[in-house]
């Protein structure tokens, strides 16, 4: 299922490709994190809670996830 994930917190290169390292190690997980936007488009297996909870433990806000 892809997903759309509205991110607050990330301010630079580092903070992009730390997401975006926390998402993709995440089992069946693919895609990539827009800092531009502050969301991260994924196609996952993974429910939104354990998506949730893996941003939050690397310190960012998730505003909300929506099936695209």
């Amino acid at each position: 299922m892809n997903k759309e994930i509205k991110i607050q917190g990330m301010s630079c290169e580092h903070c992009r490709k730390h997401v975006e390292e926390v998402l993709l190690k995440m089992d069946n997980t693919t895609g990539s994190v827009d800092l531009d936007n502050n969301k991260a488009i994924i196609a996952t297996t993974v429910d939104d809670t354990a998506i949730t909870e893996a941003i939050e433990e690397a310190g960012y806000k998730v505003e909300g996830i929506k099936n695209v």
